[in-house]
């Protein structure tokens, strides 16, 4: 699936709250899991499935 104007978060925490989101359109997410090592390098694994989410 290729996405169109996608977004980009990095984050810290396991959760997130994203806002401003339209009702009744429906949004496809990923994560990507990352690590950063001290010497600032970042290291990516893979995405995961795509969730399908109905915003109400």
């Amino acid at each position: 699936m290729i996405f169109k104007g996608v977004k980009t978060l990095k984050m810290t925490s396991n959760k997130i709250k994203i806002s401003n989101l339209t009702p009744k359109r429906v949004y496809y997410i990923r994560v990507r899991p990352f690590a950063m090592y001290e010497n600032r390098e970042e290291v990516y694994g893979a995405f995961s499935k795509i969730r399908k989410i109905t915003v109400k």
